[in-house]
């Protein structure tokens, strides 16, 4: 994976929980161009009097909501109290959860996850271990594994949905209007 270019709008440690903005990064994946979005974490115990905090929660739902994938990444280092409540929202997205850092004593217990959570690889981010393994996991979430740049696909539903009014359309100018919005 190569990463093109990037905007970096945060400030970042390695104190767990201190992100609040986001920040993303357009990569290239073989002939596959992504965007990547690093946001907040979720925590459904954020105090009402931090609206700070509210306000990156609110963030994170919201980019959440609008991806094609969501990427979980955990650190399988440590035993996690995560609330997957928060996920079963998107039960109808696409989750790969991503267990970081193998390369340390594992405590993090894969048999907790829920089924829709359990589609999971292991990598060590900072050994570049797994790394392979995390790329072809994602096509194959995304179902780009065996992509034919010759064979005609829809990612979403809109997509799919924009095409079948293209198939109904009556004029070359509505197909026109709707190719343009296909585009989009």
């Amino acid at each position: 994976m190569n990463c093109l270019s990037g905007r970096q709008k945060a400030i970042v440690t390695d104190i767990s929980g201190t992100t609040r903005d986001w920040i993303t990064a357009q990569c290239q994946l073989d002939s596959l161009t992504l965007e990547l979005i690093d946001t907040a974490g979720l925590d459904e115990n954020i105090s009402a009097q931090k609206s700070i905090d509210n306000a990156s929660q609110k963030k994170t739902l919201e980019l959440i909501g609008h991806a094609d994938l969501i990427l979980l990444v955990l650190d399988s280092s440590r035993e996690i109290e995560f609330d997957y409540n928060l996920f079963y929202k998107f039960t109808n997205k696409k989750i790969l959860t991503v267990l970081n850092k193998s390369d340390l004593p594992q405590k993090f217990d894969l048999n907790t996850l829920p089924d829709f959570l359990s589609n999971a690889v292991q990598i060590s981010a900072k050994e570049q271990k797994g790394i392979d393994k995390l790329i072809s996991s994602i096509r194959e979430t995304i179902g780009v594994s065996d992509f034919d740049l010759q064979t005609p696909i829809c990612f979403t539903d809109r997509q799919a949905n924009l095409l079948k009014k293209i198939n109904q359309t009556k004029s070359k100018e509505q197909a026109i209007d709707i190719m343009e919005e296909l585009l989009q």
